[in-house]
């Protein structure tokens, strides 16, 4: 677990993030949270600048 946690400090510390952003969330109750996981290249959405949260 130990080394887990040492390999994502170390890609959390050398990313530069992704700059995703969606037009279809700006209602949702998980907002914040779509936004930071697309932050850290976690998702990326769909090409035409949608999440598509269902």
């Amino acid at each position: 677990m130990t080394e887990y946690i040492t390999l994502y400090a170390q890609w959390k510390k050398e990313s530069n993030g992704c700059n995703f952003t969606f037009k279809d969330i700006e209602m949702n109750g998980a907002k914040d949270m779509i936004e930071e996981i697309a932050h850290r290249c976690i998702v990326k959405g769909y090409s035409d600048g949608t999440f598509r949260c269902e």
